[in-house]
């Protein structure tokens, strides 16, 4: 009866905060995770300033370790000053980057180990024991290096191979499952693909480092 206890009643912030340290202890969490930050509303909270105050004042109040996780569109909440990011940064960030497929003649270790350990997650009759560098290379020009959509393909393009019987990941069987599966990605890959930072920079989400710094020279 949570909702009713709390949510209905106009409690201050400062109240809530510290229900939630009693709830914690409660429940013994050992962590708290908020996840999809880039979704937060600027406007509707006072500004990126005020929020940072809030999630310290939070994590001083719950004594609780706090990871906050959001695409690259989040970073100007922590990134508009010293201040803030020192905040948001913690006891530390990562920024994620699509992983680099590396030249014909040296694949990128990452990608190519990870691939290969992915490739072994098969439930096809018919799949093959090594990964060819034909199917490596068309993964990656569909994919573009970027964790969940390496996995969505990977995980489609079996179901594919499954309903149609051919129980194998070919080339043309990626390159299928990107057109009719994966439609809504299309603009972003396409941007991607072409290293032109001002298409790449469209799509917030994608911002990646090289481009940023591309974009700071003009």
């Amino acid at each position: 009866n949570y909702e009713k206890r709390y949510g209905q009643k106009r409690h201050s912030i400062e109240t809530l905060m510290n229900l939630m340290g009693q709830l914690s202890n409660h429940h013994a969490i050992g962590l708290l995770i908020i996840d999809e930050i880039q979704h937060l509303s600027i406007s509707n909270s006072g500004g990126a300033e005020k929020m940072l105050n809030f999630f310290v004042t939070l994590v001083n109040t719950i004594n609780l370790p706090v990871v906050m996780i959001g695409t690259p569109k989040a970073r100007f909440i922590f990134e508009q000053d010293f201040r803030s990011a020192r905040r948001g940064a913690g006891m530390g960030s990562v920024f994620w980057e699509q992983m680099k497929q590396g030249s014909a003649e040296n694949t990128s270790q990452e990608w190519h180990s990870f691939t290969n350990t992915l490739w072994k997650y098969q439930w096809l009759n018919r799949a093959d024991t090594e990964l060819s560098q034909e199917v490596r290379d068309v993964w990656y020009e569909l994919s573009q290096g970027i964790l969940d959509i390496v996995v969505k393909i990977f995980v489609l393009a079996q179901f594919r191979a499954i309903e149609s019987g051919i129980e194998k990941i070919t080339v043309r069987v990626l390159q299928t499952t990107y057109e009719e599966d994966l439609k809504p990605i299309h603009p972003m890959i396409k941007a991607l693909q072409s290293g032109v930072a001002n298409r790449i920079a469209e799509y917030s989400d994608l911002v990646i480092i090289e481009v940023d710094q591309k974009i700071l020279q003009f």
